[in-house]
């Protein structure tokens, strides 16, 4: 058994949390151009209302995408092709873990910053480096480990507290599962 006594510790650059907090997404990514943003599709009218009226007279401007539901190779080849079209700086992903892994994913793999903006507690994506990818019919290929986190996770409390009550629970079931993840890495005596 070894008996190092280091440890690693991924995270994303920065966590920001608190009510309304999606009404400062154009201050986040100004900083980075326009921004492309990935929207869950139960959320994508409402969130591209809200978006219009947040960018409106802005120096920045957004192009929004409507997540097809599949993190596969497909859809990210169809996100980049209209992130590279406007131009943008900087990739965006409102919704749960399978818009973020595929917004990630997408920004990882053109080396630009990526913000994620969770809408239920009901998943790791966030703040992982990892995204799990599917094939377009949503069978399991495996998971990615990328170059780096998120630069930054956003979660507006307000959106979390609206999430249906089945994504409340299963983020508890999920959180208690961690435990015990994080509890077998601590016994592992791994460094990373």
């Amino acid at each position: 058994m070894s008996t190092s006594l280091t440890r690693g510790f991924g995270g994303p650059l920065r966590y920001i949390q608190g009510p309304g907090e999606l009404n400062k997404i154009q201050e986040y990514t100004e900083k980075y151009g326009d921004a492309c943003i990935v929207i869950d599709g139960f959320l994508y009218e409402s969130i591209c209302e809200k978006l219009t009226k947040i960018f409106a007279g802005k120096e920045t401007n957004f192009t929004a995408i409507c997540f097809n539901g599949e993190c596969c190779r497909e859809e990210i080849s169809r996100i980049q092709e209209k992130a590279l079209d406007a131009n943008a700086g900087v990739f965006v992903g409102i919704g749960g873990g399978k818009t973020l892994d595929t917004t990630k994913l997408c920004a990882d793999e053109k080396g630009l910053p990526v913000i994620v903006v969770p809408t239920a507690a009901s998943t790791d994506a966030p703040v992982s480096e990892i995204a799990v990818l599917y094939t377009k019919d949503g069978e399991y290929i495996g998971s990615k480990k990328l170059s780096r986190n998120s630069d930054l996770v956003l979660v507006d409390t307000e959106i979390i507290l609206t999430a249906p009550k089945r994504l409340f629970a299963a983020g508890i079931g999920d959180a208690l599962a961690t435990y015990f993840e994080a509890l077998a890495c601590s016994n592992s005596d791994s460094p990373h």
